[in-house]
Order: C-alpha cells, then structure tokens, then sequence
C-alpha cells in the first residue's frame, strides 16, 4: 500500500475506533454490546464500503478488529451484485440488533439481519442471521455474499491465512492474535488484499458479475478482504432462506475444559449430543452457542461434524463403550493446542469450575 493509501487507511481506522468508542460522535447506524465486547454499524455502512468496527475482543479493548463487514445479492439474470441498502428497520437492543428490508430495491423479495455479539472474557463472537423472503409467484434464484476486511491485532498489514479451511473457517492470523469466519452453508470463497477496486468489496461493486472462485489462500501476511458465496440459491414462492455468518475473534486457546461436554454443564450425557448437534444445523436451532468448541470436538480431528456426535454416544452408550481422546472426565487443557497437527478448534470459556 502507498504511503498516502496508508494515511487514508490510517485515518478511517482512527475514526472507527472513535465510533465504536462514541458512535453518536460519528452518527453510526447503531451499536450492539456485550461488553465490553461491541460492533458498530457506522454511518456509511450500506453502500460499497459497508464500514464496522468490533472492539472489546482484545486484551487491548480498544483496538478495533473490523473495517468492513456487509452483504451483497444478485438475482438470476442480473448482470452485477447489489449491496444491500438502509434498512427500512432498525432496532438495537443491548447485545442484539434487528435490521429489516420490506422490499428490498423493489425487487419483490424482503430480508432481516439479526446480528448478536457474544463477549466471552476479552474474546467475542457475533453472529450474522440473514434471511432472505421471496415475495414473488415463481421461484427465485439468488446469490448471496458476505465480505468481511478484518484487522486482527488492531492493524491493517499484519493478516495471514494458512492453504485451506479449517472446518469451513477461514482463520485470520497475527501474530499472537486471531480471526475466525464461518459461513455456514457457503460454497465458494474468496481472499483478495485490500485496495480499492481490486479487493473483494471492490469487485463485488464493479458493476459486472462476480463468482468467487475458492482463490486467495495461502495469504500474507499483508491486508485481508475475505468474501464468502452461496451460489444459486432457490427459494420457493412465499419460503426463506437463512444465510448465517459467525465470527470469533481471539478465542481463548488454553482453557481447562472436559472433551464432550459440549454445552458445558459439568457432565458428559446424551444432552451434549442433542447440543451439539443444534450447533451442527444452526437454522434448527438459531443462536446455540458453544462456548467451548473443543469440548464439542468430541473425537478431537479437525472438523465439527457428525463423527463427534457419534463418538460422543458411543462413548456413553457403546458396548463397550469406547473413551473419548484427552481431557474426557477430567478437566485439562488441549493436549493438542502447540501440535505440529493441532485440530483447530479453542474454548472461549468453560464455566463449570476445574480443580
């Protein structure tokens, strides 16, 4: 990046702590807390540099982990994507936020955005709930995209990302720091360093179409935009459709936790299954939220998926019952955070005391 893309980039960044900080200062969109985690929709948000900040998610509370995060859409036939524009609606409730389209652009479908943020002790995530309404009478075929310009450590230019997904999670790294995306359901991503036109907000607005071809990885280190696609969507007449984002920043790697106890009770039994797979088929359930993904992990790979269900009933119920992988009955840490192969997967905190 040039010297004065540099002041620029500086600048916005410097005015984005201040809104996340005061946002009536800077007439935000509106705010949502947990604290002392918050995110913040500033006053730009709906257009081609959807602005936000996340701050609270650090040690450091007031660096600010986000620069952008927003949606676009294309419908079948359309010869370019489409931010979203101002909600018709929106409502902000402490850690919860509402935002509400009747009619989105005048194309005959509506939307809703409930975003959540979640604080789990200088960490956080927040959720992202889109859903999408066909108000037609023929069916509708959609593309949805979500872009996020994350800057982990509170600083453009330091962002790394490994050669593959982690269980669907792009993983945003510096230094002692980090980021992870999930789009659930997405099928095709995108990582593309920032600068205008050139970066994933940049092409999403270029007026021509865009399918985000699985490019971009490995990255860095340098400054990350990451763009998420769910391609050729049909909702039926009258149906939705939910497009959900979660985003974790600086989950807490060395939490002493027991493997299974997936909703974090104290005691591994058949509600750890039923939990953890509300987690697994988030549309089913909305807003479960594990606080300890590596208890979930039950068979302690690299994915959260049905194996883990299994395992964690053949751990209970087998004949003979086959012991989950340390720490399963005892409270540890992950033997496997520090691994040359580590399975990816953190707690942001374990609530049940350990001895």
């Amino acid at each position: 990046m040039s010297s004065p893309a540099r002041g620029v980039r500086f600048l916005l960044v410097a005015l984005g702590v201040l809104v996340a900080c005061f946002p009536w200062i800077a007439r935000a969109q509106g705010i949502i807390h947990d604290t002392p985690a918050a995110f913040t929709l500033n006053a730009s948000h709906f257009d081609t540099s959807p602005s936000a900040n996340i701050t609270g998610v650090s040690t450091t509370l007031t660096q600010d982990h986000f620069f952008e995060d927003g949606w676009w859409y294309r419908i079948q036939g359309d010869g370019a994507e489409k931010f979203f524009p101002v909600p018709d609606a929106q409502a902000y409730n402490d850690s919860d936020a509402t935002l509400t389209w009747n009619n989105v652009d005048n194309r005959d479908f509506s939307a809703s955005l409930v975003l959540r943020i979640a604080n789990f002790g200088n960490r956080g995530i927040l959720y992202e709930h889109l859903t999408i309404t066909n108000n037609t009478q023929a069916d509708m075929v959609i593309n949805i995209f979500h872009c996020l310009d994350v800057d982990v450590a509170g600083s453009a230019g330091g962002d790394s990302i490994g050669a593959a997904l982690i269980d669907d999670n792009i993983r945003v790294t510096d230094g002692g720091q980090y980021c992870e995306h999930r789009a659930w359901g997405a099928d095709a991503y995108l990582v593309l360093p920032f600068g205008d036109p050139d970066d994933v907000p940049g092409v999403l607005s270029d007026g021509a179409v865009t399918n985000f071809n699985n490019a971009g990885l490995p990255f860095g280190p340098g400054d990350v935009t990451v763009g998420r696609q769910w391609t050729q969507k049909t909702i039926a007449p009258g149906e939705s459709e939910l497009f959900a984002v979660w985003t974790g920043v600086n989950n807490g790697a060395f939490t002493r936790f027991r493997r299974g106890d997936c909703n974090v009770d104290g005691v591994e039994n058949i509600g750890d299954a039923i939990y953890l797979l509300a987690y697994m088929f988030p549309p089913l359930v909305p807003f479960v939220t594990p606080s300890c993904l590596d208890a979930c992990n039950a068979n302690d790979d690299t994915a959260i998926d049905i194996a883990d269900a299994i395992a964690l009933l053949t751990a209970l119920f087998g004949n003979p019952a086959i012991p989950l992988p340390p720490p399963f009955s005892d409270c540890d840490t992950d033997p496997s955070v520090g691994a040359t192969v580590a399975d990816g997967f953190d707690c942001f905190s374990y609530i049940i005391p350990c001895p």
